[in-house]
């Protein structure tokens, strides 16, 4: 990566070429851990919709709410 003449103060900034911030492996790097980034977010967004799903599934049956009111008033108690 060349930026130029940065070093000498003489030279006016119309000299100066543009500077990358992310270069070369660092660049692919940021792109890598991105791209794990948005992986990741979108799997633990999966994971949760799917726990959920199965919770209201298993739920919606009366009988098996009636046994978990059961229980739970038998821990109380």
């Amino acid at each position: 990566m060349s930026i130029g003449p940065v070093d000498d103060w003489s030279t006016g900034l119309s000299d100066i070429g543009s500077v990358a911030p992310i270069a070369g492996a660092e660049g692919l790097w940021a792109g890598v851990v991105f791209i794990f980034g948005i992986w990741f977010v979108i799997a633990c967004f999966r994971i949760g919709q799917l726990q959920a799903a199965e919770t209201n599934d298993e739920l919606s049956d009366p009988e098996v709410l009636r046994k978990l009111l059961a229980f739970l008033e038998g821990q109380t108690a």
